[in-house]
């Protein structure tokens, strides 16, 4: 009797380890690059996708974003974690993973740009008085704060703190469009290829 099951044990291990090489390769063989992706977000929108790629970056800040990009290094997509996942860690540029997610649009029209602007307003006003406040106390700690912020910022946006809503605007009125779509992936599971 204690033959018998462990024999059956042996065999279900060893089904058990089939089916889960087998649920593998389904999850890679129906894994779609960048590049279709990137060719019909449009079409997935609100659907779970699985895409491979290779990991060209990964938001120091935190890990809240990283950009896969496929065969062609110019053809990217934004893939963000969703509530469980949280970040993804910086030592995964370069690598490949498959990534299971949803897609999702963000449609940027004039209402979205013009709360962008005002946004941007009131932080430039705020960091203006908060500048004036700390320079009439004498207190150097803060101009060297500053100084890092805008060494941060794009040598444009420190010129043009608008530069990048002002671009988006252009790109609206040219496309003839109501609003422009831009599609990322929030990730709810990603493995190493």
């Amino acid at each position: 009797m204690k033959k018998v099951l462990f024999i059956a044990l042996i065999i279900s291990a060893f089904a058990y380890s089939c089916n889960t090489n087998k649920a593998e390769e389904e999850t890679e063989a129906k894994a779609m690059t960048v590049e279709q992706i990137v060719d019909k977000s449009s079409e997935f929108v609100d659907k779970e996708v699985v895409i491979e790629g290779t990991v060209s970056h990964v938001c120091k800040h935190g890990g809240k974003k990283m950009f896969l990009m496929g065969e062609n290094p110019d053809v990217k997509i934004k893939i963000v974690p969703n509530e469980k996942l949280s970040s993804f860690e910086t030592d995964l540029e370069g690598s490949d993973v498959i990534v299971t997610g949803k897609v999702i649009e963000l449609k940027i029209d004039e209402a979205y740009l013009a709360n962008w602007e005002s946004e941007i307003k009131i932080e430039l006003e705020a960091e203006s008085e908060d500048t004036e406040h700390n320079i009439e106390e004498s207190n150097p700690k803060h101009l060297g704060t500053h100084k890092e912020k805008k060494e941060e910022a794009t040598e444009e946006e420190v010129e043009d703190p608008y530069a990048a809503v002002n671009d988006l605007r252009k790109e609206l009125k040219e496309s003839g469009k109501k609003y422009l779509s831009f599609y990322s992936i929030e990730c709810s599971e990603f493995k190493l290829k």
